[in-house]
C-alpha cells in the first residue's frame, strides 16, 4: 500500500524530494456504456492514488529543498469533443489536472512545486500497439515524456508551479531542437504525428484512433 512504499522509499533513500504520478487506467467509452467497475478502477488509478499519494508524501516534500509533485494530466480543455464520446475517462483525467492545480497553490507556502505533464503526440506503448503499425510510424517513444519530466523535476525555478505542461513545448523552452530522435520507428517517413487525446491538433484524428483504445482497461 502506500503507506508501506513511503516507508520503505524513506528507509532506502533517506528522504523524498520528489513523486511522479504516472499510472493510468483507460476505457474510452461513454456513460451508457462504461460499467461502474471499469469506472472506479480509472476513479482509483488515476485520480484517487494522486490525491492519496500526494498528501501521504507530503510530509516529506515539505523537508526538501526542492520538493516536486509530477502528474501525467492534461491542459483543460472543456471543449465538448473531449467530452461527449469518453466522459468518465476525461473526468478522472481532468481531475488530475485540477488537483495539480490546487495543490500548487495550496503548497506553494511549503516550497513545492506542482505540475502536470502531457504529450503532444501519442507515445508507443502497449495500449497504442492495438493500432498497428499506422500508430507506431506516427508515435512517438517513452523517452520524451522522461526527458520532459527530468528535466522539469531538475528545475530550481519554483515559479514553474501549477502548470499543465506539453513535453515537447517544455523541451523546446528548455533548448531541445531535435525532435526526431524521439520517434518510435525511426525508419518511418511519415510527416504527420498523430497527436495525442486533449491536444487541439487531435481533433482530425479522434474518430480513426479511439476505437482501437476503447477496450484498453484491465477487468
Amino acid at each position: 500500500d502506500i503507506d508501506n512504499l513511503i516507508k520503505l522509499t524513506v528507509e532506502r533513500f533517506g528522504s523524498i524530494d520528489a513523486i511522479t504520478n504516472n499510472a493510468g487506467a483507460i476505457a474510452l467509452a461513454g456513460v451508457e456504456s462504461t460499467p461502474l467497475k471499469k469506472l472506479d478502477l480509472m476513479m482509483q488509478v488515476n485520480f484517487r492514488a494522486v490525491f492519496l499519494l500526494s498528501q501521504k508524501a507530503l510530509p516529506h516534500l515539505k523537508k526538501s529543498d526542492h520538493g516536486h509533485i509530477l502528474s501525467f494530466s492534461p491542459p483543460l480543455d472543456l471543449d465538448r469533443r473531449w467530452m461527449r464520446n469518453h466522459s468518465p475517462y476525461t473526468l478522472t483525467k481532468y481531475g488530475m489536472s485540477m488537483l495539480t492545480m490546487g495543490m500548487s497553490d495550496e503548497f506553494k507556502r511549503y516550497g513545492i512545486a506542482v505540475n502536470a505533464l502531457w504529450p503532444r503526440t501519442v507515445i508507443h506503448t502497449a495500449a497504442t500497439s492495438f493500432g498497428g503499425k499506422q500508430s507506431f510510424d506516427r508515435a512517438r517513444g517513452p523517452k520524451i515524456m522522461a526527458d520532459a519530466a527530468l528535466a522539469l523535476l531538475k528545475t530550481e525555478n519554483r515559479d514553474i508551479t501549477g502548470q499543465l505542461l506539453i513535453d515537447e513545448d517544455f523541451l523546446r523552452a528548455q533548448g531541445v531542437e531535435d525532435f526526431e530522435q524521439y520517434r518510435a520507428n525511426p525508419e518511418s517517413d511519415k510527416k504527420d504525428l498523430m497527436p495525442d487525446l486533449f491536444v487541439q491538433e487531435a481533433d482530425a484524428y479522434v474518430r480513426g484512433t479511439v476505437a482501437p483504445l476503447a477496450g484498453l482497461i484491465e477487468e
